[in-house]
């Protein structure tokens, strides 16, 4: 959060129907095994310099906590944190959780010491956390906090073995994967706990319409281009709705996506990934294994216009 971050953060904020900004601590815990996997490609040369929470003592983890309260409540136009640390998976499991634990009583701020909680925040700031549904279970929502919630992803799953697990899932093994998926929602959300959706309008890792690896080191087990052909990310966004407008869905999940601000409903709606300018993995900078296309296309978008506020209509998904 250096200040180039901070007057993007207010440019967004600035833009008309903006209501708040999160910002996102992104990264992975098993980087450097990632390296080794692609070829031990260390392009930039930075070594084993990556993220690994399971190195740290308890007090070396509330450190962190505190650090990174401070470090980001320090803007006002930040109105919270979104932890995507991966993966979710033991030896992780017991540090990240901790450290959220930590990190939203710092962001929740009780005693005004943080600079989290102020005139312009007087609850404090929210925690959010990024995770599959299937890798949690209710006693997260401690961790999370009064201020904190889910961002569920509910594409990437299930990969499949082929072309180094690159391989994608057609529209319908997508919605075939949510429709598995959901139901582990509600398990982990209870009555209480707050949540979001992460779906794809822009290319992932196994929902995507070409996949393009770089060419030498790096490539590691997935160097064979990929064509999804004749789908586009305009089907992915309609098998989405497809899923969530089900009537079935709505039943079985006892309206779980019924968006109503107005009554602070549990579902907090839909993080679309991603408008970047590219879409690669392994995620650190010099790999070139591109997923195609980057930005969420026209008619991608035009279909959330057209069916995203149907979660919101009192009614579509509403019991």
């Amino acid at each position: 959060m250096d200040p180039v971050n901070a007057k993007a953060a207010q440019a967004y904020l600035d833009v008309e129907g903006v209501n708040s900004i999160t910002a996102l601590i992104d990264g992975r815990l098993d980087g450097w095994d990632q390296i080794q996997t692609y070829n031990a490609f260390d392009g930039c040369k930075f070594g084993d310099f990556y993220p690994n929470l399971a190195n740290l003592t308890d007090v070396s983890l509330k450190r962190l906590a505190k650090d990174t309260a401070e470090l980001y409540c320090k803007e006002d136009q930040i109105h919270g944190v979104q932890i995507d640390l991966e993966p979710f998976r033991d030896p992780y499991v017991v540090p990240m959780t901790k450290y959220i634990s930590f990190l939203s009583e710092a962001m929740l701020d009780k005693d005004s010491t943080m600079g989290c909680r102020n005139d312009k925040h007087p609850d404090g700031r929210a925690v959010s956390y990024f995770c599959f549904a299937h890798s949690q279970n209710a006693s997260f929502n401690d961790a999370l906090g009064p201020n904190g919630f889910y961002v569920f992803s509910l594409y990437d799953l299930d990969p499949k073995e082929g072309d180094g697990g690159f391989m994608y899932n057609s529209p319908a093994e997508f919605a075939d994967r949510m429709r598995k998926e959901i139901p582990y929602i509600r398990k982990v959300v209870g009555t209480t706990a707050k949540f979001q959706l992460a779906l794809p309008a822009g290319a992932s890792c196994h929902e995507y319409e070409q996949y393009v690896p770089m060419q030498g080191d790096g490539c590691g087990p997935a160097c064979t281009p990929l064509n999804n052909t004749g789908v586009t990310m305009k089907d992915y966004v309609q098998a989405a709705f497809d899923v969530l407008l089900d009537e079935e869905v709505t039943k079985a999940t006892n309206g779980a996506f019924c968006l109503d601000e107005a009554n602070e409903s549990q579902f907090l709606g839909i993080s679309w990934w991603s408008y970047s300018y590219q879409m690669t993995y392994p995620p650190m900078k010099w790999f070139d294994n591109e997923f195609l296309p980057g930005t969420p296309p026209e008619d991608a978008l035009a279909l959330i216009r057209k069916y995203g506020p149907l979660l919101a209509d009192g009614k579509s998904t509403c019991i």
